[in-house]
């Protein structure tokens, strides 16, 4: 699902699996958003303030897919632009960290 907290369905899963790539599409370019991004949707779940309400409480959740780009030629570009691999590493560092 890429409906965050606004999903109406899942009251209907077993188990809640999200899309997003916070960070990337979303442009936040004050620092790295990802684990900011995760919790306040698994808190959301955990708390039963989606769309579909208490539905959610007690239902696994799980970071199905995310991730940024990068060129591999930026490779020596110091700057933390978007398409840098300095860019790509922040935001999936900040994927796996609030993943673990």
């Amino acid at each position: 699902d890429n409906k965050k907290s606004r999903g109406a369905c899942y009251e209907h899963a077993t188990l809640i699996s999200l899309n997003d790539y916070p960070g990337w599409y979303d442009l936040q370019k004050e620092g790295v958003k990802a684990p900011l991004a995760w919790n306040d949707f698994a808190r959301s779940v955990t708390e039963g303030k989606t769309a579909s309400g208490t539905h959610t409480i007690g239902k696994p959740m799980l970071i199905s897919e995310t991730g940024a780009g990068g060129i591999f030629e930026w490779s020596n570009n110091v700057t933390d632009a978007k398409w840098t691999l300095k860019y790509q590493s922040e935001i999936i560092g900040g994927d796996v960290d609030v993943a673990l």
